[in-house]
């Protein structure tokens, strides 16, 4: 897990984010690390965690998570963590049978998936906080099902995650800033009003710059009837790490 993110997102390690929707998007960036993050932190507070990949498949999180100093094997092993890896469930599905009606279905299929998972991991322990997490919906749009369906499966989800005390739930998505790909801004849009965080990576309006990859911004729901707080950072990856400063405190952009 990465300290400076911890400190941007107001996140306690020992207090995980109750009954909490955090909806990740990307536009023209990569919004993995923060995946990689949540992943950490819960696998190495020994919280729970039902995960559906539908982007990268095992192999890439855990390598990733061994780097980090997350054991996802051990932790699969004790039953901490489900990996569901969605490429393997609909791969054949998609790519033998385009009927719309199995198309259709292949929202219903991830939410029973998600469902089971987390039911097994309330049945090993419920006083444990739970993650439940995917990686990027924008890929189900590409496999063609309707944002409509999209959108139903996001809502399904918080449902089941707000039935259940100490649970979090992470939705990864992708859009376009120029407006060009209609459906994932539309989900994109409806997942920024419908989340209690949102997380915004986007590359920098500027351009290209190798000492720096991006920028975060982080929209929290205020409990009142508040406006939102915002925050914007740059950030920087290292192999192991993520450093982030204020807007144009970097040299490299100045």
């Amino acid at each position: 897990m990465f300290v400076d993110v911890n400190n941007l997102l107001d996140l306690n390690p020992d207090v995980p984010p109750n009954r909490q929707t955090i909806s990740i998007s990307s536009s023209r960036n990569d919004h993995s690390f923060l995946l990689h993050h949540f992943l950490t932190l819960y696998i190495k507070n020994n919280y729970n965690v039902c995960f559906l990949a539908l982007e990268q498949s095992y192999g890439h999180f855990n390598n990733v998570a061994t780097k980090l100093g997350a054991n996802l094997n051990a932790a699969k092993t004790k039953k901490q963590l489900i990996f569901i890896e969605g490429l393997k469930h609909f791969g054949d599905v998609f790519l033998t049978d385009k009927s719309t009606e199995l198309v259709e279905q292949g929202a219903k299929q991830c939410y029973e998936l998600i469902s089971k998972s987390f039911d097994t991991l309330l049945e090993t322990d419920r006083s444990k906080p739970v993650l439940i997490m995917v990686d990027n919906l924008s890929v189900l749009v590409s496999l063609g099902i309707s944002p409509v369906n999209v959108l139903d499966l996001a809502h399904y989800l918080r449902v089941l995650a707000y039935s259940h005390s100490n649970t979090c739930l992470v939705l990864g998505s992708q859009w376009d800033q120029d407006g060009t790909d209609e459906e994932n801004e539309l989900i994109y849009r409806a997942l920024f009003h419908q989340s209690t965080m949102c997380i915004e990576v986007s590359s920098l309006p500027s351009g290209y710059c190798k000492d720096v990859h991006g920028q975060i911004k982080v929209t929290t729901s205020s409990k009142s009837y508040e406006r939102p707080t915002v925050k914007t950072m740059q950030y920087k990856m290292t192999d192991k790490n993520v450093c982030l400063f204020p807007l144009g405190f970097s040299a490299a952009v100045l």
